[in-house]
């Protein structure tokens, strides 16, 4: 299942974004959804490094997020 969100981005890169999903074969959306899903996970990585059990901190915040372990 996947949801719609809305967010506001300058406009520069909006044509970057076009001309990355262009050269790439894929949709704006599909390189947009892509990108911030990876981007998420990066920043929860680099949140946890700040913990004594990383691992513990990823595990608990995907879990109350509504991710199954096959996600």
């Amino acid at each position: 299942e996947v949801k719609p969100i809305t967010i506001r981005v300058p406009p520069c890169y909006i044509a970057l974004l076009d001309d990355l999903a262009e050269q790439t074969n894929q949709s704006r959306q599909s390189l947009a959804g892509y990108l911030l899903t990876s981007a998420i996970n990066e920043a929860l990585q680099g949140y946890a490094d700040a913990f004594s059990d990383p691992a513990d901190v990823i595990e608990t915040m995907r879990r109350d997020a509504g991710f199954t372990p096959d996600l």
